[in-house]
C-alpha cells in the first residue's frame, strides 16, 4: 500500500497524518520480549518515546482504553488525550505476540492539529438535565450506562467539539442514547444509539461424582429451542433439552447444581423420597431473568428417591402461553451456553465473567435487543414467534461480549451485528441466524449470503452491512474443516474468531486483521500464519482484502496503450511468495474478443515471471488479469477486485481532453447545490474505505465529507462533476476512460453520463482498489459538435437516522477515439546530388486527420529557395509518366517521383534546413488516403538546370 514505513514495518492502510494498521516480520521492543500486559505498557510507551510524531501521540498525552491478554497474545489500547480531555475515537493499539515477545501490529487513529479549548461552562449536573431535556428519560426509566464526563468529539460537519458524553438506556423500550453534549453551549453536538435490534452464567457446578447409595441423583431436562430451531415452530416445536445450572434445593439435606449435562448428585443418608425444589431464579446463571408477562420465574416442586436415578422434566405441561416458560428456560440457558462457549474459545476473557439482566416475554413483537445493561425479548404476537429462541438469545449476548471487551463503538463503523450473528452461527453450528422467528417459517439472517465488503443493499443497513463479515466467518469455518477435518476445524476457527473480540477491534478491517494476527504462530504475519489460505480465500470471497495479508504478493507495470498488436507483447510480473511455496502462475489474456485465454507464465530470473500474449488487432482493447496459487490453498488474483482488470488500446489513440488533475483548470465544474461535503478536487488520504493516494500525481476528484471521512453523506440531494464541452467532429471510435475508487452505500448511487445519456451505473456497487474503467461510447459521441460527460453521485435515505452513504473518487479522465489505421510515411526514390551535399526529406510524426503532419528538409543549399510539391500520384503527371528523368534538362541524376497538385514554397535556413507543415483536416473519409511528396530546392552550383531534388514520400493518412 501506499504510504510512510519505518525499518522492520509494512502500511496496512494510512488514514491522514498516522499509520492506521502496521504490521511487519516482528519488531523486538525490550531486549526479553513482551509476555506480559506490564512489559507491554512498557514497550508501548517506549514506541510512544521513539514515534511519538508518527504515531500522533506520545505517553503523557494517551491514556488507559483497554488491555487484555490470551494464551498467545497481549493486547494494548490506548485513548489519545487533548489538554487531559479524552477525544472520541482516537485509539491507538499495539499487539504483541507471547511466542517470542515481538511487536505484531500497531496503529493510531489520533488526530493531529487539535486547537480546542476545554474549559467548560456546564458542570455536570446541568449537562446531565440538558440530557433528560434532550431524551426525557429519568432514572426511574431506565439505567445511565455512562456517567458525565468530558469528551472531546466530532460534529456532523467533521467540526471537534468539546462536551460531556452521557449514555443511558430505557429499560422497557428499544430506546437508549449516546450524546455528546456541548460543555460551553449546552447544543447536541453527536448522538448514537446504545441499542442493538436483532432487526429484521452458565453452571459452576462440580463435575458428576460416582454414583453411591445414599446419594440423590437425577438429570434435568427442560422443555428449550431445539437446535437451531426457532422458539415455537409447527415445523420443530421445542423439546427437552438438558438445563445446566439449575439449582435443587432439598430441605435439610442442602443445595446443588445441575452440571452441563443436566446431571446432578446430592449426599443423602435416607432411602426415602424427599421432596426438593427446582428453580430457575437461584440457579448458576450469568443471567438475571426477569418476566414481563407476569408469569413467576418458573420453579419445580418434585420428590427425589434415592433408589434410582430421577429424570426430571422442568417445564412439562405447557400453560395457557405455552412458550412463555420456555422463554423463560432458552433466556437463561443459551446465555449460559454462549458465555461458555466464547471461554472455552478464549479462557483469559475475563471481561464477561458477570451477569446480564435477561428480560422475555415484552408485550411486543417481532425484536429483541441488548442496551447495554439487558437483553430484551418479545413474546409471540403478529407475525413472529417468541424471540427468545436459542439463536436470538446467543446473538444478543454476543453484543454484550462485544460490549464488555472495550465497547461496540459507533454504528456501522463497527460491525457488531456481524460479531453477534457469528456468535449464534459458532455456537449452534449453523448458518442461520433466528431460524423460524417467524410464524411462517421466515428466518432472519443466514451466512450463506452472497454480500461484500462494503456492503451496498437497500435496507436494515446496520444488520445487513455485518451479513459481509458473517458471512466471512462462515466461510473461514468451511475453509478450516476442509483442512482440518468437522471438529478440528471447528475447534481451531473458534478460537481465531472469538479471540477478536478480546482486542475490542475498531472496524471491519480490525475483525478480519485480528483473527489473522489471532491465528497466526510467531509475531511475522509476513511469513503467513499457519492457515492463511483458509483466511484469504474467505477474504477474497468477501472483499475484506485492503489491509489483510496476502501470502502472495505482486509487483507489475502496467501496460500502457500500443499502436501495433501484430507481434503480441510480453507482460511481466514479479511475485514474491511469502509462505509456501508457488504452484502455478496464469496470465488471463483478451485479444479485444471478448473472451480470456488462459497463458501459463514462466519463471525467467529471480523473482520476475513472463508470458507472451497473441498478437492484438489494431483498434482492439486489451484486458489481462493474474492467477497465482500457492501450496498452502493461498490465491491472489491481481487486479484483486473481482471482475476487474487491466486494460490497453492498441492502435491510434487520440485524446480530445485527457486529465490527470494535477492542475487546477477549467476542464471540469462541480454542482454541489447546498451540499458541503460534494465533489472537491483534493489529495486522498485513505480515510475510511477511501483510496490511501491517487493513482498518478496527487490529486483527484472526489467526494469530501471532511477532514476525518470522504464520503458523500447529504441526504436527499444529487451533486455533479461536469467536463466541458468537447467537438468530436470527424472522429470516430470514441472512447472514455477513467479510474475509479467506490464506496457506494443503500440508496446511494454513483452514475457516468454522456451527453445526458447513462453510459454507467454503479449503485450498489464497491470496490477496494483502483479500478480502470474504459467504455465504449462510440453510438452517442462519435462526430459531434459537442459531447459533455457528467459524473453524478445521490444520497437518499429513507430517514434522517439512515446510515446510508457513499463516494466516488476518479483519476486520469480521459475522452479519446480510437482508430484501427494508424497514419504511415515511407520514403521512396532517390535524390540527386547538390553543392551541399545529398537533400533529404522526411517526417518527424505521421499523418493523421486533425492534426499537422512536420515534414523535415535537411542537407540542403543554405538560405535558398524551395519548394515542396504534394500529389496524389506516383506514377503519371499529366501524360507524363513517373518518374520523369531531369538529365536532358541539365539536372544530370534528378528525376521527379510525385506528382504536383499542390505547391507550397518554403526557404532553407542558414544551415541548409527547413520545416514545413501541413494541417491535415480532421475528416474521417480521409483515413487510409495516400498522398506524395517530394522537395525542390534552387542550387545554382548543383547543375546547369540550377536545382536539385530530395527523394519522395509516401504517407498513408491515419486516424
Amino acid at each position: 500500500m501506499a504510504g510512510r514505513t519505518r525499518p522492520g514495518l509494512d502500511g496496512l492502510e494510512w488514514p491522514a497524518h498516522v499509520p492506521y494498521r502496521v504490521f511487519g516480520p516482528g519488531a523486538s521492543i525490550l531486549p526479553r520480549g513482551v509476555r506480559t500486559i506490564p512489559q507491554g505498557e512498557l514497550a508501548a510507551e517506549t514506541i510512544l518515546d521513539k514515534h511519538g510524531d508518527w504515531l500522533g501521540a506520545t505517553p503523557t498525552s494517551v491514556k488507559k482504553f483497554f488491555f487484555a491478554e490470551n494464551d498467545s497474545h497481549v493486547l494494548l489500547q490506548y485513548q489519545q488525550l487533548h489538554r487531559g480531555v479524552p477525544v472520541d475515537g482516537a485509539i491507538l493499539i499495539f499487539t504483541f505476540h507471547k511466542a517470542d515477545g515481538r511487536l505484531v501490529c500497531m496503529g493510531s487513529e489520533a488526530i493531529k492539529g487539535l486547537t480546542l479549548k476545554t474549559i467548560p461552562k456546564l458542570d455536570k449536573l446541568q449537562a446531565m438535565a440538558r440530557y433528560q431535556a434532550l431524551t426525557g428519560w429519568n432514572e426511574k426509566l431506565g439505567t445511565i450506562l455512562e456517567a458525565p464526563h468530558l469528551e472531546i468529539r466530532q460534529d456532523e460537519n467533521g467540526t471537534y467539539r468539546f462536551g460531556y458524553r452521557i449514555s443511558a438506556n430505557f429499560e422497557h423500550k428499544a430506546e437508549g442514547w449516546t450524546i455528546w453534549i456541548d460543555a460551553v453551549t449546552g447544543a447536541e453536538i453527536a448522538r448514537e444509539s446504545t441499542i442493538h435490534e436483532c432487526g429484521l452464567t452458565h453452571s459452576k457446578a462440580s463435575p458428576m461424582g460416582p454414583v453411591m447409595q445414599g446419594v440423590l441423583k437425577g438429570k434435568v431436562t427442560g422443555m428449550a429451542s431445539p437446535l437451531p430451531r426457532g422458539v415455537e415452530s409447527t415445523k420443530n416445536p421445542e423439546k427437552a433439552l438438558p438445563i445446566a445450572g439449575v439449582e435443587i434445593t432439598v430441605s435439610g439435606v442442602g443445595t446443588t447444581y445441575t452440571d452441563k449435562n443436566g446431571d446432578f448428585s446430592l449426599s443423602y443418608s435416607g432411602t426415602k423420597p424427599v421432596a426438593a425444589t427446582i428453580s430457575l431464579q437461584k440457579g448458576r446463571w450469568w443471567g438475571r431473568l426477569y418476566d414481563y408477562s407476569g408469569s413467576s420465574i418458573h420453579s419445580l416442586k418434585v420428590n427425589l428417591d434415592p433408589s434410582k436415578t430421577n429424570n426430571l422434566l422442568f417445564n412439562p405441561k405447557p400453560p395457557s402461553s405455552p412458550n412463555y416458560l420456555t422463554a423463560q428456560v432458552n433466556g437463561v440457558k443459551y446465555t449460559a451456553d454462549m458465555h461458555d462457549f466464547a471461554k472455552s474459545a478464549v479462557p483469559t476473557m475475563t471481561a464477561i465473567d458477570r451477569k446480564i439482566n435477561v428480560y422475555v416475554n415484552r408485550n411486543a413483537s417481532c425484536n429483541a435487543f441488548f442496551n447495554g445493561s439487558s437483553i430484551v425479548f418479545y413474546r409471540k404476537r403478529g407475525s413472529c414467534n417468541n424471540t427468545a429462541s436459542g439463536s436470538v438469545v446467543a446473538h444478543e449476548y454476543g453484543h454484550a461480549i462485544d460490549w464488555w471487551n472495550g465497547g461496540i463503538g459507533r454504528n456501522p463503523a463497527t460491525p457488531s451485528e456481524g460479531f453477534a450473528d457469528v456468535c449464534s452461527a459458532f455456537l449452534l453450528d449453523h448458518p442461520v441466524v433466528g431460524l423460524d422467528f417467524r410464524t411462517n417459517g421466515g428466518f432472519v439472517r443466514t451466512a450463506l449470503n452472497s454480500i461484500t465488503w462494503p456492503y451496498t443493499g437497500n435496507s436494515q443497513q446496520v444488520h445487513l452491512v455485518g451479513q459481509a463479515y458473517l458471512g466471512w466467518a462462515w466461510n473461514f469455518l468451511g475453509n478450516m474443516r476442509s483442512k482440518y477435518g468437522k471438529t478440528l476445524g471447528k475447534t481451531l476457527a473458534d478460537k481465531s474468531v472469538m479471540k477478536v473480540a478480546q482486542a475490542n477491534p475498531r472496524s471491519h478491517y480490525d475483525y478480519i486483521l485480528q483473527t489473522y494476527i489471532a491465528n497466526d504462530n510467531d509475531s511475522n504475519l509476513n511469513n503467513g500464519t499457519p492457515d492463511i489460505g483458509a483466511l484469504w480465500k474467505a477474504s477474497l470471497k468477501r472483499h475484506f482484502l485492503r489491509p489483510i495479508f496476502s501470502a502472495i504478493k505482486v509487483q507489475h507495470k502496467r501496460m500502457t496503450d500500443q499502436t501495433d498488436g501484430s507481434k503480441g507483447f510480453t507482460i511481466l510480473a514479479s511475485v514474491d511468495n511469502q509462505a509456501g511455496t508457488l504452484k502455478t502462475a496464469d496470465l488471463y489474456f483478451d485479444a479485444g474478443k471478448g473472451s480470456f485465454t488462459k497463458i501459463a507464465m514462466k519463471l525467467v530470473s529471480g523473482k520476475t515471471w513472463s508470458a507472451q500474449t497473441p498478437a492484438v488487432a489494431l483498434g482492439k482493447m486489451a484486458r489481462y488479469y493474474f492467477s497465482l496459487t500457492n501450496d498452502r490453498s493461498a490465491n491472489l488474483k491481481l487486479p484483486i477486485e473481482s471482475g476487474s482488470y487491466y486494460t490497453f488500446a492498441v492502435g491510434y489513440k487520440k485524446s480530445l481532453l485527457a486529465d490527470d488533475f494535477e492542475k487546477s483548470n477549467s476542464n471540469f465544474s462541480a454542482s454541489n447545490g447546498s451540499s458541503t461535503n460534494g465533489w472537491s478536487r483534493h489529495v486522498p488520504a485513505g480515510r475510511n474505505f477511501d483510496p490511501t493516494a491517487a493513482v498518478s500525481g496527487s490529486y483527484v476528484w472526489g467526494s469530501n465529507r471532511n477532514s476525518s471521512d470522504e464520503r458523500f453523506y447529504n441526504r436527499a440531494q444529487t451533486v455533479s462533476l461536469t467536463s466541458k464541452s468537447v467537438s468530436t467532429k470527424g472522429m470516430k471510435g470514441m472512447r472514455l476512460r477513467f479510474d475509479r475508487w467506490l464506496t457506494s452505500y443503500t440508496r446511494s448511487w454513483a452514475r457516468v453520463y454522456v451527453n445526458g445519456t447513462k453510459v454507467f451505473d454503479v449503485n450498489r456497487s464497491s470496490s477496494q482498489e483502483w479500478k480502470t474503467i474504459d467504455l465504449d461510447i462510440s453510438a452517442i459521441a462519435d462526430d459531434r459538435s459537442s459531447v459533455v460527460v457528467r459524473f453524478e453521485l445521490r444520497h437518499a435515505p429513507t430517514s434522517t437516522r439512515d446510515y446510508a452513504l457513499g463516494g466516488l473518487e476518479i483519476d486520469n479522465f480521459d475522452l479519446y477515439s480510437l482508430s484501427a489505421r494508424a497514419g504511415t510515411y515511407v520514403s521512396f526514390g532517390k535524390a540527386c546530388l547538390g553543392s551541399a551535399g545529398t537533400p533529404s526529406l522526411s517526417a518527424s510524426n505521421k499523418p493523421t486527420i486533425g492534426q499537422t503532419l512536420n515534414l523535415v528538409v535537411a542537407s540542403a543549399k543554405a538560405s535558398s529557395g524551395a519548394a515542396m510539391f504534394t500529389g496524389l500520384s506516383k506514377t503519371n503527371l499529366g501524360v507524363l509518366s513517373l518518374p520523369l528523368d531531369l538529365t536532358a534538362l541539365g539536372a544530370k541524376g534528378c528525376s521527379l517521383f510525385v506528382s504536383t497538385e499542390l505547391f507550397v514554397p518554403f526557404a532553407t535556413d542558414s544551415a541548409g534546413k527547413a520545416s514545413v507543415g501541413y494541417a491535415l483536416p480532421n475528416i474521417i473519409t480521409l483515413v487510409g488516403s495516400r498522398f506524395y511528396q517530394q522537395a525542390l530546392i534552387l542550387d545554382a552550383k548543383a547543375n546547369q538546370l540550377g536545382l536539385v531534388l530530395t527523394n519522395a514520400g509516401m504517407g498513408t493518412i491515419g486516424g
